[in-house]
Formats: C-alpha cells, structure tokens, sequence
C-alpha cells in the first residue's frame, strides 16, 4: 500500500511498530501497554475505548485464571475465615520511552484467538464489584498466566475457598507452549491468506492491462473487438492500474533515443576527424623533411614537386611553390567537379595541346607549321589561316566557353589537361587526352595559412626561405583506376 509510512506509534504508549498492509483496518493488542488500538489507511493508530469490566467479567476472568476446584474428600475439615488486607492496585508498567520493536513482534498484535469458555465454577458468595484498576495485566512470571484478579477484603462472615489444582491438570509451561503454537500458526495462516489475496489480484490485474492494450491495438487498427476482449475489458475496469509498465516503456525509448543521439554525433565527430586528418595528412606530406642526399639543389625541387599531382601546369609555370612547413593551415569546403558533362568537349580534344601563345589546340606535329602561317596572329584569327591549310585545331576561349565552367573550376580542369607530371608521377594529361580515360569526378579543397616556411627557386643554389602567408588546394581522383587519396595541386605565396 503505498500510502503507509514505515513506521507506526502506539497511540497509547508510543511503542514504535513497521507499517504492514496486513494490518489495516484490525483491532490489535500493543505489546507494551496491552491496550488495543486501529491502524487506518493512512497510517495513523486510532485508539480503541475499552469499557470497564462488570461484576460478571471480572468473576469470568477470576473463574478462567484460577483453576477448577479439586474434589472435596467426604469430611474435609472446616475452613477457617480467611480476612486478608487489601492490597494495593497495582501500577502498569509504561516504557520510559518509545521502543522499536523487532520486525518480528508484529505477530504479538493480532488479535487474540477467543480463548474456550471456562467451566462453571461453584456457587461463590457475591463479591463486590471491582474498579478498572482492580483489573492489572502482568508478565508471564505471575502464578496466574495473563490476568490477576486483585479483590478487596470481603465482607465479614464470608469464607473464601482456595481450591486446589487437580493432580491431572496440564503443567503451566506446556500450556503456555501450546497457546504461543496456535498464537503462531493463526497469524502465519492470516498472513498467508492475505498474501495469495494479494498475489492472485495483482496476477489478475496484470491479465486484465494485458487485455486492455491488446484491446487498444486492435482499435487503433480499425478491427472490431471479440467477445473475450470484451470481457477482458470490462473485468479490467475492476483492475489496479498502476501505469508501471508504460512509464518503463516510456523511460526505455527515452534511453534508446539518447543512445541513439549519443552513437550519430560519435561517428559524425570520428568522420570528420578522419576527414580533416586525412587532408592535413597531405600536406604534412608534402613538406617532410628529404633525405640528407636528396637536400641539395636542384634536386630537393625534383623530390618534393613528386609528392604532387603536377610539376607543372598552366596556372603555375614553375609548379607548386616548395615548402617544408605548413602545419597551421586552415581548409575551406570541398567542391567536385563532374567529369561526365565535359567528356563530349574533351572528346573534340583528344590528341592535342594547348599552344598559350596561339590561344589554340593543335596537334604536337602541326605546331611549328601552324606559328609560320598564323604570323602572329592568335585566336579566332589564326584559326581561319588554319583552315585553309586544314589542319585539325580548337579555338582555347571557344573550348573555355562550351565547358560552361566557373572561373576556379576551369583553372583546376584546364591544369589537369595542360599539366606535365613529376618525376615517377601519374600521367594525367595523357590519360584524359591521348587515352580518353575520364575519372568520374574529382574533389577540390583549398587550403590557406600565415605562417609557412617555404623554399623559392631563385635559379641559382642555394633554395632561398622564405615565410610568410600562402594558399592553394589539394585533390583527389574519384574513378576507377585513378590514383585515390589527397595530394597537392597548387600552392602559392601570398604576395
């Protein structure tokens, strides 16, 4: 019961007990002070008024604590008139202060079995009747077992027979041993009845919430409930529902949710750490340190310039600037360029090359005999003195525009077809142009920094360093049978 403290008081005496479902709603016996009390739902002992006892109670308890007279020889002697004093009332015995008693104690308040009524005693002389404080219960040490019956000194006249116990009455101790047994087994009995009770409604709520969301589902679903949803429905209006299981439900898909977030934003940041080391990774490469062999001029330009895609190219006459420290650059975001939109243009090109100082594509074979009959000329121009001569050529700024690219788009595509590749480099211009092979795409990302040490080719030994701003971009090849992985494409001081 969820409403229940821990704990109880006594409202008598304060003696401290667990609260128990068992409990509620009986009258009970405190083990200190023998007063009876009720447990309420809430949790508080409400006391029980005990009338005081008649002058017929008081001779039931008297004839109960004392036992059956003995048989009367024939002839006994006469009795003498017994007139004792009256003894003092004696005083309940209270606790000082309120006591926890043992989990074990609660058995001590249930109540008293209905013990069996006592034989008739034999015709007494009428006895006074007694106040409540006549009425005193002692400890299991007193010659009568539970009630003592404390009477005032009769009257004058009256002879008082003390009968003597018969020689076959029970022994105190097996007595006392039997109505502690049947004590026990009567509350294990209650206890275990409430708890089937219990077990078997919370089995039968179970069942009927079962039926409910079963219910529920098929509502949902636009089905029409049978006969026994029916009845599992109407028996479940008489159910507890504690709404423990949804709050679980509840507190899983929460859990889950969480998990879930907490896996996606560790692959994102796995992924972009990959990402970002991937491409730092190319320039570390790039600017490692050479060889002591390979550290003197010209051939530490020749060893590093075979770590990119090109040595030389249309944009950079020189190549890509030689560096050997580029660790505080920063990445802008990756652009592609489709190489499937291009391939009819890049088909009218195969086999020839750009001639920068006629503005045309010619064939390497017809290009001193196409500079002798331009004669100067560039362009659109030039071209027309070709066509009489009919050799095969393509006017540059008319192959810029059919591309339909943008300006730094076309600087990268115009690079990769100019392009002469390093020493043991790949042969890119020769793939796409004499060979026809066109990677799917590739993925352009540029790069920039402040501080980078860098190594300028004055034409003479030794390099000359410099340091300062620089910028440039990386690629890599997205195909089949291309090259994978980040290289350097250009790099440039910043002027």
């Amino acid at each position: 019961m969820s409403g229940l403290p821990d704990t109880f008081p006594c409202p008598w005496c304060g003696m401290s007990y667990p609260a128990r479902p068992v409990l509620v709603g009986k009258a009970v016996r405190c083990k200190g002070c023998r007063n009876g009390f009720v447990l309420q739902a809430d949790g508080v002992a409400t006391k029980i008024q005990e009338p005081p006892p008649t002058q017929a109670a008081v001779s039931q308890v008297s004839a109960a604590a004392v036992p059956p007279p003995a048989a009367i020889p024939p002839k006994p002697p006469a009795p003498q008139p017994v007139a004792p004093g009256p003894l003092p009332p004696a005083q309940p015995t209270r606790p000082s202060a309120p006591a926890t008693a043992p989990d074990d104690d609660v058995l001590d308040l249930t109540p008293e079995p209905p013990k069996p009524k006592p034989p008739t005693p034999p015709s007494r002389p009428q006895v006074p009747a007694l106040d409540v404080e006549d009425v005193v219960v002692l400890s299991k040490k007193n010659l009568v077992e539970d009630v003592v019956v404390m009477s005032p000194k009769p009257p004058e006249g009256i002879v008082v027979q003390t009968p003597k116990p018969a020689t076959a009455a029970q022994p105190k101790s097996e007595r006392v041993a039997k109505r502690k047994t049947e004590h026990l087994e009567a509350a294990r009995a209650q206890m275990a009845a409430q708890l089937a009770d219990i077990q078997q409604k919370a089995a039968e709520s179970e069942v009927a919430k079962r039926e409910e969301r079963k219910s529920e589902r098929i509502a949902k679903s636009g089905g029409t409930a049978t006969a026994s949803s029916g009845d599992a429905n109407r028996s479940a209006r008489h159910a507890i529902l504690t709404g423990e299981g949804e709050r679980r439900h509840r507190e899983m898909r929460l859990w889950w949710v969480w998990l879930g977030a907490a896996a996606a934003v560790v692959l994102l940041l796995v992924f972009v750490f990959n990402l970002s080391s991937s491409t730092r990774e190319a320039l570390q490469r790039y600017a490692a340190p050479v060889e002591a062999e390979q550290n003197r001029y010209p051939l530490l330009g020749d060893v590093l310039r075979a770590r990119a895609w090109l040595a030389t190219a249309k944009s950079m006459r020189s190549g890509p600037l030689l560096a050997t420290d580029l660790s505080d650059a920063s990445f802008g975001a990756e652009r592609a360029i489709a190489f499937e939109p291009l391939a009819p243009m890049i088909a009218e090109l195969k086999g020839l090359r750009l001639d920068d100082d006629l503005g045309l594509w010619l064939a390497p074979a017809d290009l001193d005999k196409a500079r002798i009959l331009a004669a100067g000329r560039a362009g659109a121009e030039a071209a027309k003195l070709l066509v009489a001569a009919r050799m095969r050529h393509a006017v540059h700024s008319q192959v810029v525009q059919k591309l339909g690219l943008s300006d730094e788009d076309a600087v990268i595509v115009f690079d990769l077809l100019t392009g002469t590749a390093p020493r043991d480099g790949e042969p890119i211009t020769k793939r796409i142009l004499d060979l026809g092979e066109l990677p799917d795409r590739v993925v352009v990302r540029p790069f920039r920094g402040r501080r980078g040490s860098m190594l300028v080719d004055i034409g003479r030994p030794p390099y000359k360093p410099v340091q300062g701003a620089y910028y440039g971009a990386i690629l890599r090849f997205e195909g089949g049978r291309w090259p994978i992985g980040w290289r350097v494409l250009h790099l440039e001081q910043v002027k």
